[in-house]
């Protein structure tokens, strides 16, 4: 008989108030008891050697436990979609832009699909869905049939041709974790040489944008070159503060895309990934910290008295 057959596969996640970890235990079926996991957490993790561990069950702890899990791993997200026209170094001649390149709605048409804003029930990114002051319509996706994604797109937003800052706009997209940089075409071919990219990218700086809670930007530039499809490409870079750590799936050495689903799946995945990751920036990971203990200690505060090792 196959030994594997007679082992038990167990994830095991752990969680404080700074830290978690995610482990893959194996131990034997007929040894299999919360004694027996608690034992081998304590040989694959030193620091746990000295904690004392009581076995919980039941329904409502269950529920308490997805509702905390739920709240520190949503699997909705709102990301910014800032429409930049060529030459445009400024937020304010960002916000401005009312309209928007058939290549730029080319562009949105790849990242999902437009939805009626009023009445809706679903995931709405915190938009206005009762009176339409956020705009009629917005960008919206999902993907791998678990995350949902509403973009806040600039020239699809409430436009205030009385306010040079356009604060309705912005009030969204400023609050907004992940915003993609949507740049015009790169007017001149050779600069798709790798080691050209270096001046592309100082077309964009962060500071010409003013917003605490901005930490990525993925900017997205449509390249003058088109593919044999006649289809354009795409040059990308990102920019980060400091404290976010490295974002998956990397950027591909040629650093060039294709107008395809290939890329679209990759910039959704690197929108998911930013925003999971800034987490860990300082400027998040105090709240985070305290939010986590307090209901740690609330949850735990309401637990049975029982003793495992």
């Amino acid at each position: 008989m196959n030994q594997a057959i007679n082992i038990y596969e167990i994830t095991v996640f752990i969680r404080n108030a700074t830290n978690e970890k995610e482990l893959l235990l194996k131990v034997p079926k007929f040894t299999v008891t919360t004694t027996d996991i608690v034992h081998q957490l304590k040989k694959f993790i030193p620091g746990l050697s000295g904690i004392h561990f009581r076995s919980i069950s039941g329904e409502l702890f269950q529920q308490q436990l997805v509702h905390y899990e739920e709240l520190f791993n949503s699997d909705s997200f709102k990301v910014g979609i800032l429409y930049s026209k060529v030459g445009q170094l400024h937020e304010e001649e960002m916000y401005n832009n009312d309209s928007p390149s058939q290549y730029f709605t080319n562009f949105l048409n790849l990242l999902g699909e437009f939805v009626q804003l009023k009445g809706r029930e679903d995931w709405s990114g915190g938009l206005d869905t009762y009176g339409d002051r956020d705009g009629l319509c917005s960008l919206y996706t999902t993907h791998k049939n678990t995350y949902k994604i509403m973009f806040h797109v600039s020239t699809m937003l409430k436009y205030d041709e009385d306010d040079r800052q356009q604060i309705q706009r912005k009030r969204h997209i400023g609050n907004d974790i992940v915003v993609i940089i949507y740049q015009e075409e790169i007017s001149h071919p050779e600069t798709l040489n790798s080691h050209l990219y270096s001046n592309i990218d100082k077309s964009f700086s962060p500071g010409s944008i003013t917003s605490k809670f901005n930490h990525i930007y993925i900017i997205v530039r449509r390249l003058s070159l088109m593919d044999e499809n006649n289809l354009p490409l795409y040059g990308v870079s990102v920019t980060r503060k400091c404290g976010v750590p490295t974002i998956l799936p990397h950027i591909p050495i040629v650093r060039q895309f294709h107008h395809d689903i290939t890329f679209r799946n990759w910039l959704i995945q690197k929108c998911i990934n930013a925003d999971r990751s800034a987490q860990f920036a300082e400027s998040f990971a105090k709240a985070r910290h305290r939010a986590r203990e307090g209901l740690l200690q609330t949850l735990f505060s309401q637990l049975p008295h029982s003793s495992d090792d």
